[in-house]
C-alpha cells in the first residue's frame, strides 16, 4: 500500500518549483483562477465561498461517518463482539491518509489554481520562500478533502460489507459505494469550483482516498488474523499461572 504512495512523492517531486509545473491546461484550465478571498475582494463572493463552505462541511460530514462506522462496528461487531479490528482499521487508514497528503503537497509544491489570477499578490518569490499559512498556496496537488473524503466513505461502505455479518444485505453494501463515489465526486467538485484545486488534484485525492478506504479494513483483518492465535496462546498461559499463584 505505501509503494504506490512513495510513486506519488517521486512524480511530485520531479514537479518541484524550480523545474515548474507550468500554466494549467485541458481541463484544470478549466478550474476558476479565483479563490473565496478574491472573490470576495471582487464582490463576487457568494458562489465561490459557498463552493468552499460546502466542501469543508462534506469532508467534516466524512469524518463523522468514517469515525461512526469504526466506533459502531468495534463496539456492536456482529462478526466478532468488541474486537478492536474496525477502529485499528480506520485509524491506521486515517493517519496514513493524513500523512500522505501532506507530504505529497510539500513535495510538489503545486501552486493552487487562484496564483494565476492576476490580482494574486505572492508572499515570496518561490514556493519555497513562502512558510507557515502562506505555504498553503503551493499545496495544490493532491486535494487533501477529496482525500479524506473518500477515505471515510469508502471505509464506511468496507465496514458495512466486512462487518454486518449474517445482517449484511447486498443492497445495504451498494448503497455504501454508491454514496461513497457520489460524495467524493461532490466535495471533489466543490474543491475545484472553490479554486481550490484542479481536476487533477481532485482526482488523484479520490483515486488515493478510495484505495485507502477499501485497503485499510481488509489489510488490517489479515494482520489480526495472523496474530490472533499466537496472542492468545500466549495469553493464555499466563493468566492461569497467575491465577494459581492467587
Amino acid at each position: 500500500m505505501l509503494v504506490p504512495l512513495l510513486g506519488l512523492v517521486a512524480a511530485a517531486s520531479a514537479q518541484s518549483p524550480t523545474s515548474g509545473w507550468g500554466a494549467p491546461k485541458g481541463l484544470d484550465l478549466q478550474s476558476p483562477l479565483t479563490n473565496c478571498d478574491q472573490a470576495r475582494a471582487a464582490g463576487n463572493a457568494e458562489p465561490i465561498c459557498g463552493w468552499k463552505m460546502f466542501s469543508d462541511v462534506g469532508t467534516v460530514g466524512s469524518l463523522v461517518v468514517g469515525g461512526g462506522a469504526a466506533g459502531a462496528y468495534t463496539l456492536f461487531n456482529p462478526t466478532g463482539g468488541g474486537r478492536y479490528e474496525p477502529a485499528a482499521a480506520w485509524v491506521s487508514g486515517l493517519a496514513v491518509a493524513l500523512g500522505a497528503a501532506q507530504i505529497v503537497k510539500m513535495e510538489a509544491g503545486r501552486p493552487r489554481p487562484y496564483t494565476w489570477n492576476q490580482g494574486y499578490q505572492p508572499s515570496g518569490s518561490s514556493c519555497r520562500s513562502l512558510h507557515g499559512a502562506d505555504r498553503d498556496d503551493c499545496w495544490s496537488f493532491f486535494s487533501g478533502h477529496t482525500e479524506l473524503t473518500a477515505f471515510n466513505l469508502f471505509y464506511a461502505a468496507s465496514a458495512v460489507d466486512m462487518y454486518s455479518g449474517p445482517a449484511r444485505s447486498p443492497v445495504a453494501v451498494g448503497l455504501g459505494y454508491g454514496v461513497a463515489v457520489l460524495g467524493t465526486a461532490l466535495v471533489g467538485t466543490a474543491r475545484v469550483e472553490a479554486g481550490q484545486h484542479y481536476w487533477s488534484d481532485v482526482a488523484v485525492g479520490a483515486v488515493v482516498g478510495a484505495g485507502l478506504g477499501l485497503a485499510s479494513p481488509r489489510v488490517t483483518r489479515v494482520i489480526a488474523g495472523r496474530f490472533e492465535e499466537p496472542i492468545e496462546m500466549q495469553v493464555s498461559p499466563v493468566a492461569f499461572r497467575v491465577s494459581g499463584e492467587w
